[in-house]
C-alpha cells in the first residue's frame, strides 16, 4: 500500500442505489437467528458481485451519454433471491451471470446472509440499510419453501398485491420511500401492467462521514473537465491529508475513508493521455483485486 500526503480536489457526490426492501435502521442488514451461515460465506460471492457490477457498468456506459451510477450488491441480492425459483437450464444460466457457476443454492443463500451480516458488523460508525422486498401478483403463489428462503437469508418482505388496484402502486412506493429515508419518492406507477406477475426491489441507503472532514472555507470554483472535451466550473472541495494512495501510467487514485475506517470510497483520475472510456475498459474483476492490493 503506498501512503501520500496529497492535496484532493473533489466534487461533492450524494448518492444512493435502489432495489427491494424493509427500511428502517441497521437491523434491515441482521439476519434471522435460524439462519446457519459462516461468518466468512461471503467471500465466495465477492468476486461474482465485482464481476457482475463491472459487466452491467460497460452495458450502461454503451447506452448513456451521461452520469452513471450502479449498485452491483442491490443487483446481486435481487437476482440471488430469484435464483431459489431457479431450476435446470435457468439455474445454469442465472449461475453464469452472478459469476457463481456450480454453487448450489443453499451455499449462495448462506454467502449472501454472510454479507449481509458482514455489512452490518461494519456498519457501526455509518448509517447502512439493506432493503429487499417481493411485490407478487396476488393470482399467483410462492411456494413455502422459496418464501421461508428469501425471508430467513435475505431479511426479504413478501407480500401480495392487487395489480389493478392503484393502492397497490401507493404500497409499493411507500415502502420504496420508507426504505431510502425519503431519497426516493417513487419506483412505479399507476396502472401496473394487469399482465404482472412480480417485482422484485432491493434498495441500498449508505450515509456516512468522511473519517477527514472537508473544510467548506476551502471549497471553490474550480475548472472541470468533462470527457467531451467540455470545460465548466464547478465546487471543488480540498483536502490535504495523508491517504492510501495509488498511481500508474494511465491514471491516479485515492481512498476516502469514512468515519470508522471500515469503509472508504476509491476515486480515479485518468491521467492527460488516458480518456475515461479507456480507463472505464481497465475496470475488469482481475484488475480491480490487483489495484485493491496496492493502495
Amino acid at each position: 500500500m503506498k501512503r501520500i500526503i496529497v492535496t484532493l480536489l473533489i466534487g461533492a457526490l450524494a448518492f444512493l442505489t435502489v432495489g427491494c426492501g424493509t427500511g428502517g435502521n441497521n437491523s434491515s442488514l441482521e439476519i434471522s437467528g435460524d439462519v446457519d451461515f459462516g461468518k466468512d460465506d461471503y467471500t465466495k460471492i465477492i468476486s461474482g458481485n465485482n464481476g457482475l457490477g463491472f459487466s452491467v457498468l460497460k452495458e450502461a456506459e454503451a447506452d448513456s451519454d451521461g452520469n452513471i451510477f450502479i449498485s452491483p450488491t442491490s443487483l446481486f441480492l435481487a437476482l440471488a433471491m430469484t435464483y431459489n425459483g431457479a431450476d435446470d437450464l435457468t439455474e445454469e444460466e442465472m449461475s453464469a451471470v452472478l459469476g457463481v457457476a456450480g454453487m448450489e443454492q443453499d451455499e449462495l443463500n448462506k454467502a449472501s446472509a454472510s454479507l449481509m451480516s458482514m455489512l452490518h458488523s461494519h456498519a457501526k460508525d455509518v448509517e447502512l440499510n439493506i432493503a429487499n422486498s417481493i411485490w407478487l401478483n396476488q393470482e399467483h403463489h410462492f411456494q413455502d419453501g422459496f418464501s421461508k428462503n428469501v425471508q430467513d437469508y435475505y431479511n426479504a418482505k413478501i407480500e401480495e398485491i392487487n395489480v389493478s388496484d392503484n393502492e397497490s402502486v401507493v404500497r409499493i412506493n411507500n415502502w420504496v420511500k420508507d426504505a431510502t429515508k425519503g431519497k426516493i419518492e417513487e419506483i412505479v406507477q399507476a396502472p401496473l401492467n394487469p399482465d404482472l406477475v412480480s417485482i422484485l426491489i432491493n434498495a441500498i441507503y449508505f450515509k456516512g462521514d468522511w473519517l477527514y472532514q472537508f473544510n467548506k472555507k476551502q471549497t471553490e470554483e474550480r475548472t472541470f473537465y468533462s470527457g467531451d472535451g467540455t470545460e465548466k466550473k464547478v465546487p471543488l472541495m480540498r483536502l490535504f491529508k495523508e491517504l492510501s494512495y495509488l498511481e500508474n501510467d494511465d491514471f491516479q487514485a485515492v481512498s476516502l475513508p469514512y468515519k470508522g475506517g471500515k469503509m472508504s470510497m476509491k476515486v480515479f483520475l485518468p491521467k492527460n493521455d488516458t480518456t475515461l472510456d479507456e480507463l472505464q475498459d481497465m475496470l475488469t474483476n482481475e484488475n480491480w483485486e490487483s489495484w485493491l492490493q496496492l493502495f
